[in-house]
């Protein structure tokens, strides 16, 4: 399962908890630099990690119910919030960098003041929390991974493409509703709220992005208003230290302070003007189209759920009059989950070839099929080589359900399947049926297909 489209085909519980688990891989990568002083992007690349995995599990709480809580949730964020000090005075030494005053003596003054009380504040923050940090990380790794192994839940299957075009319906939502609550500059907290609304939905997004155009759209256009907005709540949080320090500067140092806050209100209604222009009134609109086709493809890339019962049965079934056979074979694809196979379908009306993805056991799995060409179909039935069953089905309509029954011809077995609308459909075995039934075998992994290919 490691490309964006077999996430989509994966069940939401297998694909979310890969995504965690990719994202805790990251985050483990960051804080083996953290203890590297030199290192100018680590604490940077650390937070990222921890907020993105923050974001996906909290968007996924449904998939991981049972495995993941709100305890380990706050075991996160408790590591955010022992660096976000740290990170704070890092992005307002960047912004002095990019947005330097005109020289005189007092914003020169300011200036060096300032740094130097930054420079202070990020030592104070992350001399004694580094260690501490990376220890903490080390013990919440290991109870998440502990947690995002281990085996599936016994749950109906609802497909990853399902799950996330409703979610990304519902922070599509949540994001265009924050947004219309912005009016002002003065309207700060709203900004915020709207900027980690559209973190959120990013977050959501990109695991696919590399797949389907209409999510790499959206995760752009989002990580354009996280930009925007960001560069606003970092002006702010500036200005706001700054006002609570201005009592410790010297006079000289305190006229250069006015000076940056006078500058970093120009630099916010640049930023606000930029914002409103791309984001305020009509322009939402192109979010909530880029939301509304992102969601129509997932849907449209959404497997079926597929509802069927297996019946092992003694011996051949005296068929009535009218059943159509096909001769089948099909081959399995090398596949970590679930299973992938290729079938040659041969009937009356000729061959069809086709490919199949099927995830779960049981009664309900997670099937998508498509037809392929011959070229493709002999490319993949090469890798199925000793993976491989032949067949004769025969299909009989009968009291409104189809029943498929397989005459395996490479050894002595009868199978026959009936798919149904619910799981908890009636089912009355037909005559002809019942009187060489065996057993039913729908959760008798045994008797799977992909089990009984060779």
């Amino acid at each position: 399962m490691s490309q964006p489209l077999d996430l989509l085909y994966a069940s939401a519980e297998d694909a979310t908890r890969t995504i965690a688990r990719r994202i805790l891989a990251q985050a483990k990568a960051a804080a083996k630099r953290l203890l590297d002083a030199s290192d100018e992007t680590a604490l940077h690349d650390f937070r990222v990690a921890i907020r993105r995995l923050r974001s996906t599990l909290r968007a996924w709480r449904g998939p991981l119910k049972g495995r993941i809580g709100r305890k380990h949730e706050r075991m996160l964020s408790a590591l955010q919030r022992a660096t976000g000090g740290g990170r704070d005075a890092e992005v307002a030494l960047d912004y002095l960098g990019v947005h330097p005053l005109k020289e005189g003596a007092a914003a020169d003054d300011g200036h060096r003041w300032l740094v130097h009380r930054l420079s202070e504040q990020f030592q104070a923050s992350m001399q004694d929390v580094r260690e501490p940090v990376r220890e903490a990380f080390r013990r919440t790794r290991r109870k998440l991974r502990r947690r995002l192994r281990g085996k599936r839940q016994r749950t109906a299957p609802v497909s990853f493409a399902q799950a996330l075009a409703a979610a990304v319906g519902r922070h599509g939502e949540d994001l265009r509703v924050r947004l219309e609550r912005v009016a002002t500059r003065a309207d700060e907290d709203e900004a915020h709220e709207a900027r980690i609304r559209g973190k959120r939905l990013r977050y959501l997004v990109e695991p696919v992005a590399k797949g389907l155009p209409e999510a790499a759209v959206l995760v752009k256009r989002c990580r354009a208003l996280q930009d925007v907005l960001g560069d606003l709540n970092d002006a702010s949080v500036l200005a706001a230290a700054i006002r609570d320090w201005q009592s410790e500067a010297g006079p000289t140092a305190r006229e250069g302070l006015d000076a940056r806050l006078a500058q970093i209100d120009r630099h916010g209604a640049t930023l606000f003007a930029a914002f409103a222009r791309d984001w305020l009134g009509d322009a939402r609109a192109a979010l909530a189209a880029d939301v509304a086709a992102l969601v129509r493809r997932l849907e449209a890339a959404a497997p079926n759920v597929e509802i069927e019962r297996t019946f092992l049965l003694r011996t051949a079934p005296t068929l009535p009059s009218g059943a159509e056979t096909f001769e089948i074979e099909q081959g399995y694809l090398p596949c970590e989950r679930g299973e992938e196979r290729v079938r040659r379908k041969r009937g009356a009306d000729g061959v069809r070839l086709i490919r199949s993805t099927k995830v779960g056991k049981g009664l309900q799995r997670l099937e998508r099929e498509e037809a392929i060409d011959a070229v493709t179909f002999d490319a993949l039935w090469l890798q199925t080589e000793g993976r491989r069953v032949r067949k004769r089905r025969h299909v009989v309509q009968e009291n409104g359900h189809t029943w498929e029954v397989d005459e395996f011809v490479d050894r002595d077995l009868w199978l026959a399947e009936v798919e149904l609308d619910r799981v908890d459909a009636d089912l009355e075995l037909p005559t002809w049926l019942s009187t060489v039934l065996e057993r039913e075998v729908t959760e008798d992994t045994a008797f799977s297909n992909q089990r009984l290919a060779r």
